[in-house]
Protein backbone atom coordinates (compact mmCIF):
# COMPACT_ATOMS: atom_id res chain seq x y z
CA UNK A 1 0.00 0.00 0.00
CA UNK A 2 2.96 2.84 0.71
CA UNK A 3 4.53 1.77 -2.26
CA UNK A 4 1.41 2.65 -4.21
CA UNK A 5 1.42 5.84 -2.26
CA UNK A 6 4.74 6.28 -3.25
CA UNK A 7 4.38 6.03 -7.14
CA UNK A 8 0.96 8.09 -7.35
CA UNK A 9 2.74 10.67 -5.28
CA UNK A 10 6.34 10.50 -7.40
CA UNK A 11 3.90 10.62 -11.16
CA UNK A 12 2.01 13.90 -8.99
CA UNK A 13 5.26 15.22 -8.41
CA UNK A 14 5.95 14.44 -11.74
CA UNK A 15 3.30 16.42 -13.31
CA UNK A 16 2.67 19.40 -11.39
CA UNK A 17 6.68 20.24 -11.23
CA UNK A 18 6.07 23.28 -13.50
CA UNK A 19 3.07 24.39 -11.73
CA UNK A 20 4.42 27.21 -9.56
CA UNK A 21 2.26 29.05 -6.65
CA UNK A 22 2.76 33.00 -7.01
CA UNK A 23 -0.12 34.48 -5.16
CA UNK A 24 1.12 33.85 -1.38
CA UNK A 25 0.54 37.27 -0.44
CA UNK A 26 -2.88 37.50 -1.76
CA UNK A 27 -3.78 34.78 0.05
CA UNK A 28 -2.08 36.14 3.60
CA UNK A 29 -3.50 39.85 2.94
CA UNK A 30 -6.91 37.94 2.88
CA UNK A 31 -6.12 35.44 5.87
CA UNK A 32 -5.05 38.12 8.05
CA UNK A 33 -6.06 41.87 6.74
CA UNK A 34 -3.73 44.18 7.25
CA UNK A 35 -5.14 47.50 5.29
CA UNK A 36 -8.55 49.14 5.98
CA UNK A 37 -8.79 48.21 2.51
CA UNK A 38 -8.52 44.33 2.97
CA UNK A 39 -10.79 44.60 6.12
CA UNK A 40 -13.05 46.12 4.47
CA UNK A 41 -13.20 44.09 1.75
CA UNK A 42 -13.72 41.20 4.18
CA UNK A 43 -16.53 42.45 5.51
CA UNK A 44 -18.48 42.68 2.19
CA UNK A 45 -17.08 39.55 0.84
CA UNK A 46 -19.58 37.55 3.05
CA UNK A 47 -22.01 35.04 2.24
CA UNK A 48 -25.11 34.49 3.38
CA UNK A 49 -28.41 32.21 2.60
CA UNK A 50 -31.97 33.08 2.17
CA UNK A 51 -34.94 30.64 3.14
CA UNK A 52 -37.29 31.19 -0.05
CA UNK A 53 -39.88 28.87 1.74
CA UNK A 54 -40.66 31.23 4.48
CA UNK A 55 -40.55 34.78 2.28
CA UNK A 56 -42.42 32.57 -0.31
CA UNK A 57 -45.13 32.00 2.63
CA UNK A 58 -45.08 35.90 3.54
CA UNK A 59 -45.28 37.69 -0.02
CA UNK A 60 -48.33 34.76 -0.86
CA UNK A 61 -50.07 35.65 2.43
CA UNK A 62 -49.56 39.36 1.76
CA UNK A 63 -50.70 39.02 -1.51
CA UNK A 64 -54.26 37.08 -0.52
CA UNK A 65 -54.64 39.17 2.25
CA UNK A 66 -54.76 41.66 0.14
CA UNK A 67 -56.65 40.69 -2.65
CA UNK A 68 -59.37 40.02 0.14
CA UNK A 69 -59.48 43.30 1.56
CA UNK A 70 -59.63 44.96 -1.55
CA UNK A 71 -62.83 42.88 -2.78
CA UNK A 72 -64.17 43.12 0.85
CA UNK A 73 -63.68 46.67 1.23
CA UNK A 74 -65.50 48.60 -2.12
CA UNK A 75 -66.07 51.98 -2.48
CA UNK A 76 -68.53 51.30 -5.43
CA UNK A 77 -71.37 48.47 -4.25
CA UNK A 78 -73.47 49.06 -7.53
CA UNK A 79 -72.12 47.05 -11.25
CA UNK A 80 -70.59 49.42 -13.15
CA UNK A 81 -72.64 49.23 -15.71
CA UNK A 82 -76.10 50.14 -14.13
CA UNK A 83 -75.24 53.75 -14.10
CA UNK A 84 -73.76 54.34 -18.24
CA UNK A 85 -75.82 54.42 -20.89
CA UNK A 86 -75.08 53.65 -24.17
CA UNK A 87 -75.26 56.23 -27.32
CA UNK A 88 -76.17 55.92 -30.84
CA UNK A 89 -73.76 58.34 -33.30
CA UNK A 90 -72.88 58.26 -36.60
CA UNK A 91 -74.34 54.92 -36.97
CA UNK A 92 -72.01 53.49 -34.47
CA UNK A 93 -72.75 53.17 -30.03
CA UNK A 94 -70.63 54.62 -27.67
CA UNK A 95 -70.64 54.49 -23.74
CA UNK A 96 -72.33 57.79 -23.11
CA UNK A 97 -69.33 59.67 -20.87
CA UNK A 98 -66.88 58.53 -23.10
CA UNK A 99 -68.52 60.48 -25.88
CA UNK A 100 -68.72 63.07 -23.67
CA UNK A 101 -65.28 63.19 -22.90
CA UNK A 102 -64.17 62.70 -26.79
CA UNK A 103 -66.91 65.89 -27.45
CA UNK A 104 -65.02 68.09 -24.64
CA UNK A 105 -61.71 67.01 -26.15
CA UNK A 106 -62.62 67.70 -30.04
CA UNK A 107 -64.39 71.23 -29.04
CA UNK A 108 -60.93 72.22 -27.47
Amino acid sequence: MNREKEIIKQKLDDELRYVKFTKQEDVLNRINPVTWKNKLSGIWNKEFEVPLMPIFTAVTLLFLSWGIWKFTNENDPQPLLSHQELVEAGGNIYWKDQLERAVVLHEN
